[in-house]
């Protein structure tokens, strides 16, 4: 059944959006377009010599810039169509998860994963791999059956799981084509509780990691560095009717006796409610309210993914290195992702642990800190967030992509004239 359906009368084209969210990417395009059907995008991508879909620009790089058209998309048909049966749902881009999950929710059903930010563009997010945290979480991707998209030539093309195609499709960085709609897979809804520790010994974390992570449906560990051998706090999200109550003390770290940003210092009043508080799975699994934002894009953002078996020989890298970076460090959080099939997914083949850094806004001191960071975390096999900022080589990048050949062969098919192409695939040479 169609739940949304609506179809916007706004004008077709305005100003290009000149930055991304948090300001430090100033976009190239010239032009921009904002069709108001499939049939109009299809035109406009098929006679475009550049061009490139932008979603709510929270990327830190310009992996979604273009110096020719940039597409925005939010003016095209809203659509949420529920096929209860199958335990899926279709929904057409330009939508934030925001958007729809209350929506999900309303009807029973509920997505297995979420990014810890909700007012996220959809497409965008699973585009670039995403994800949240937790033992037996994938990106998420890893929720999409099927992808709809618009190549370069304007044809639509539908491409679902299990079919040739699909894991050099579903993780694409936008590359591939311009995505119309997704189908996702859902789960029945249910509910969270989630708790905050404080002052976590970084021995107990190294010594005990996988048991750590395993311990709540979603884990997190927020870190400033400030003081290197105890972690800041311990974010644990737990479905209700799972394992039982929330301990005083836990793995060494004491219970917060009140809410706590994950920056320390910052009102918590953007979060969504700890302290143990039952709440539906949309309103928990984010770390922040839908339109509660993380920090007004004062902010920059890097992040880098190792072999899970290296977490605790990276956290120790991490503390010899912290006196370099924590002086522009907001926080570090740590989290857990399972690995997945898809080719450009930062956990390709293997389990990993991101390390997420938010950054305050200094450039200079920033892109130090980052290459100080990958001194220490790239021979443990660290891979970077393409949407983030990162100072890696190509083949740095790719030496731990084992598909990035079968992706340039996959992209010379769906975009043969590189209309889609931008700045930072061609430095990748993907």
């Amino acid at each position: 059944m169609a739940l949304t359906k609506r179809r916007s009368a706004s004008p077709t084209s305005g100003e290009t959006r000149r930055t991304n969210w948090a300001g430090n990417v100033r976009f190239s395009a010239r032009k921009v377009a904002s069709p108001t059907s499939t049939d109009e995008l299809q035109e406009i991508i098929a006679g475009a010599e550049k061009v490139k879909a932008i979603g709510t620009g929270h990327s830190f790089s310009a992996v979604a810039d273009t110096d020719g058209l940039q597409l925005d998309l939010t003016r095209l048909p809203r659509i949420v169509e529920l096929h209860p049966a199958a335990r899926r749902v279709r929904v057409s881009a330009g939508l934030r998860y925001s958007d729809v999950v209350e929506m999900f929710h309303r009807n029973g059903f509920a997505l297995a994963n979420l990014p810890s930010l909700p007012d996220v563009s959809m497409i965008g997010a699973i585009q670039t791999a995403t994800h949240g945290s937790g033992k037996g979480q994938r990106s998420l991707a890893d929720s999409v059956h099927a992808i709809e998209m618009i190549r370069s030539d304007g044809e639509l093309v539908r491409v679902q799981r299990g079919d040739p195609d699909f894991a050099g499709v579903v993780v694409g960085l936008g590359s591939l084509g311009v995505v119309t709609s997704i189908e996702l897979n859902l789960v029945e809804t249910y509910d969270i509780r989630q708790r905050v520790y404080e002052d976590l010994p970084l021995e107990r974390a190294q010594e005990e990691f996988d048991g750590l992570m395993a311990s709540g449906y979603s884990v997190s560990l927020f870190h400033s560095w400030s003081r290197p051998n105890f972690v800041d706090s311990l974010l644990v999200k737990r479905k209700v009717g799972g394992v039982g109550r929330f301990p005083m003390s836990f793995f060494g770290a004491r219970r917060a006796a009140r809410s706590r940003h994950p920056v320390r210092g910052v009102s918590a009043s953007t979060c969504t409610q700890q302290l143990g508080v039952v709440g539906p799975w949309f309103d928990r699994l984010p770390h922040f309210r839908i339109g509660g934002t993380a920090a007004r894009g004062a902010e920059l953002q890097s992040e880098y993914f190792v072999p899970r078996a290296q977490s605790s020989a990276a956290l120790e890298q991490l503390r010899r290195c912290a006196a370099s970076f924590r002086q522009v460090l907001l926080v570090n959080e740590v989290r857990i992702v399972s690995g997945d099939d898809h080719w450009l997914s930062y956990a390709y083949g293997t389990d990993v642990t991101g390390f997420h850094f938010t950054w305050k806004p200094d450039r200079e001191e920033v892109w130090k800190a980052v290459r100080e960071i990958e001194r220490h975390l790239v021979p443990l096999g660290a891979r970077p967030h393409l949407g983030k900022i990162h100072s890696l080589s190509a083949d740095e990048v790719t030496r731990h992509l084992p598909m990035a050949e079968p992706f340039r062969s996959l992209r010379s098919r769906y975009d043969p004239r590189g209309a889609f192409a931008n700045s930072t695939i061609e430095s990748l040479g993907l």
